[in-house]
């Protein structure tokens, strides 16, 4: 049975590349949130081997709004966008290896990028599948995978030059070791790699240092002098890998900016600001965040039909509800699982409210309630929803549930990409 079950998520993940290839190869150059700054910094890490530095002229904001209201047509000049130039660097010297490789012409360039960035939402899917695989039977572990692979934003996103794709695959990866720590003890050699992992998602997004803290979490259950060794050796570890990477920051942005953000709030002058959270906005907030974490494409322009976001809306509801009926305290979180379980699902949790923090914060001050923020979390986010709708469908019913469910999101990511995207940011639409 163990082999079938791969055999069948085999399939998710082969279905999976055949729909991203077709984003990423149908979708117009740049028609991503802020792909052009993304490939730009690829392309001079490609070019000259070395990083790329914010400064003011960066941003463009008049150009920029034209280009996106044009959908970047052919013999667009996007060499100014280049205001992701402080991002960490990982992701950026990963594609160039690429870039250098294949060389070439730059619209070209973009589809390769793409490509190059799908094998990495691909690899976040398998670790997403050895999360579930641990914590819940196999067959729900096979939702969980359906879900992450044919969420229709993340499609979107694993197809765009993105650095969202390798901290999601990192944090995930940072997930599964700290659930390897949970149920076979943690050694120092495992210590060394869950610090290398949180190293490396700090290295891709400022979002990874929350990595930090739920490897760390991992050995709560250790023994005390286990616990404080091993937890020693995960941020000794990571600080050796990050260290150089902050003091280039110190040293080009400031003592007090390492990381570069400050610099990046007095480039990125004229993004629209959040202002005082009246009911209204928090409302609106709240429509495009749920909108733009199943799909809401391009820039933040192409909507799916309303109807679909409802559908999707009652199929959130009904898997949060199970969810918080499994985790009541008459549910079967309590009553059904391991404690090894529950706290494998607790560590899933804190790295859910983890992320989350992190575009609650932006968003107190930048107008950016974009679903995808939370994609670092999807493994986690991935495991409760399968698990709740588990909670609510009988036993003999959750096969064929489980299958309309992902074969459902599949046939989504397509009608998605032929109904709502191609005609207004497909390359046929230009």
């Amino acid at each position: 049975m163990r082999n079938a079950h791969h055999g069948i998520f085999a399939g998710i993940l082969v279905l999976y590349l055949a729909i991203g290839a077709l984003y990423a190869t149908r979708i117009g150059p740049y028609n991503a949130p802020d792909e052009p700054a993304h490939a730009n910094y690829v392309r001079h890490v490609a070019e000259t081997g070395t990083l790329p530095i914010l400064a003011a002229g960066d941003w463009d904001s008049d150009l920029l709004e034209r280009l996106k209201a044009s959908r970047f047509p052919p013999g667009s000049d996007v060499s100014t966008i280049r205001y992701e130039s402080h991002q960490p660097p990982l992701y950026y010297g990963l594609i160039a290896v690429v870039t250098r490789a294949v060389r070439l012409p730059e619209r070209a360039d973009i589809v390769a990028m793409r490509l190059a960035t799908l094998t990495i939402g691909a690899f976040g899917l398998i670790v997403a599948y050895a999360v579930a695989w641990r914590m819940v039977d196999p067959a729900t572990s096979l939702l969980a995978a359906a879900i992450v692979a044919f969420l229709p934003m993340r499609v979107a996103v694993t197809t765009s030059v993105s650095n969202d794709a390798l901290v999601e695959a990192l944090m995930s990866l940072a997930l599964l070791g700290a659930l390897g720590v949970v149920r076979h003890g943690g050694t120092p050699i495992r210590a060394i790699g869950l610090g290398a992992i949180a190293g490396a998602a700090v290295l891709t997004k400022v979002t990874g240092f929350i990595a930090l803290p739920i490897v760390a979490l991992a050995w709560a259950g250790a023994p005390p002098k286990h616990r404080g060794r091993n937890v020693a050796i995960v941020v000794g570890t990571t600080l050796v890998l990050v260290i150089p990477w902050i003091a280039r920051g110190a040293s080009i942005y400031g003592l007090t900016d390492p990381l570069g953000l400050r610099r990046h709030d007095e480039v990125v002058v004229g993004q629209p600001l959040t202002g005082s959270p009246t009911p209204q906005l928090v409302a609106a907030m709240a429509q495009t965040f749920f909108q733009s974490f199943w799909g809401q494409f391009g820039w933040m322009g192409t909507l799916m039909d309303g109807r679909v976001y409802a559908i999707l809306g009652i199929a959130s509801a009904i898997a949060a509800i199970g969810a918080g009926l499994w985790l009541a305290p008459w549910g079967g979180f309590w009553r059904d699982e391991t404690p090894l379980v529950r706290r494998g699902f607790a560590l899933a949790a804190v790295l859910i409210v983890g992320v989350a923090i992190v575009p609650l914060a932006y968003n107190l001050r930048y107008l950016q309630p974009q679903g995808r923020y939370v994609f670092p979390a999807i493994a986690a986010i991935s495991l409760f929803a399968a698990t709740g709708l588990r909670e609510l469908i009988a036993p003999r019913q959750r096969r064929a549930v489980y299958a309309t469910v992902g074969l459902g999101l599949a046939a989504l990511d397509v009608v998605a990409l032929l109904r709502f995207i191609e005609p207004d940011i497909g390359l046929l639409a230009r």
